[in-house]
This record gives structure tokens, C-alpha cells and sequence, in this order.
């Protein structure tokens, strides 16, 4: 099932984690990831973290949406793209490396809002392959992108950002 609330989940070396993100609207997880396995998400919905501490080596991204805000600390993290989305802020101290394609989820609601901005990630370190990846990522919506509207992802060795808005229109965000 989803994390929730806030606690504490211990992984072996080895050990994998796997959250079945199935609830809708689920209170978000506080609490922390620490240990030496992997920690996967998959399902149809989100993993909503709210300044949860991912302590982990690696983060697969299988299905359904990691959303929040997360920081990753104790070392470097793996994030494994293997068809789940990211919407969400991922920071820490260390390198960010990545595998197979990124996807970026867009919320259900950024249409009405007139478009959407979020940091994905903020790390020490973002390798040269893993920021041209994230370039080259799918960005998808509930009822997929209206055909004026332009996803930008920018990226630097620091920060992944994007933005989404109607084409030809400047967006301001504060």
C-alpha cells in the first residue's frame, strides 16, 4: 500500500521496498527510508512525501507518481526510471545518477492554473547523462497535453527544473 503519517521503514542490504501506490488522496509520508536496499514505487497513483528522508542507495520509479518533497542524504542516490513519473522535489547532498527514461507527471489541476513550475531535483552532483535524459523526458497529463501548450525542462550539474505553459504566453512565477 502507500506510506503514510510519519514512521520509520529499516531496509537490508539487498532488501527492496516496494509501495503500491493504489490510494487516492492519501496522507502523505513524513517519516524516513534509511538502509541499504531499494525502495520502489509502482501502482496507478501517487507516493506523496512530505519532507520524508530517503536514506537509500536507490529509488525505482515503476509505476504510479513519486510527488512532495523528499531529500536524500548519506550518500549518493540511483534514480531507476522504469515507466513511473516524477512530480516532486527530490534534494540532497550527492550525486544524482539515473536509469532508463525519466517522465514527468504533471498534476491534474495545471491546466486551470495556467501552467506549472517545480524543481525536481537538487543535488550536489547531476551527471552529464542524467541531465541530458532529463531534457529528453516525457512530460504527460491526466488528459494528456493540449497541443498549444509547451513543456521546458532546464537542467544544470546543480538542478532539474520544469515549467509548462500555453505557447506564445509569458508565465510569471513568484
Amino acid at each position: 500500500g502507500t506510506l503514510s503519517g510519519p514512521g520509520t521503514v529499516t531496509l537490508t542490504a539487498a532488501a527492496v521496498a516496494e509501495i503500491h501506490a493504489c490510494v487516492a488522496d492519501a496522507e502523505a509520508f513524513s517519516g524516513a527510508v534509511t538502509g541499504a536496499g531499494t525502495l520502489a514505487v509502482c501502482g496507478d497513483r501517487a507516493q506523496t512525501f512530505a519532507d520524508a528522508a530517503l536514506t537509500v542507495p536507490k529509488l525505482e520509479l515503476n509505476g504510479g507518481v513519486v510527488a512532495g518533497t523528499a531529500f536524500f542524504g548519506g550518500g549518493d542516490l540511483v534514480l531507476a526510471c522504469n515507466g513511473g513519473a516524477l512530480w516532486g522535489t527530490l534534494s540532497g547532498v550527492g550525486t544524482l545518477s539515473l536509469t532508463g527514461t525519466p517522465k514527468i507527471a504533471l498534476p491534474a489541476d495545471t491546466f486551470e492554473q495556467g501552467g506549472a513550475r517545480m524543481t525536481l531535483v537538487q543535488a550536489t552532483s547531476i551527471p552529464a547523462d542524467a541531465q541530458a535524459a532529463f531534457q529528453k523526458a516525457e512530460v504527460v497529463a491526466p488528459e494528456g497535453l493540449p497541443g498549444s501548450w509547451t513543456p521546458h525542462v532546464s537542467v544544470s550539474a546543480t538542478e532539474i527544473k520544469v515549467s509548462v505553459g500555453p505557447s506564445g504566453t509569458v508565465l510569471y512565477f513568484r
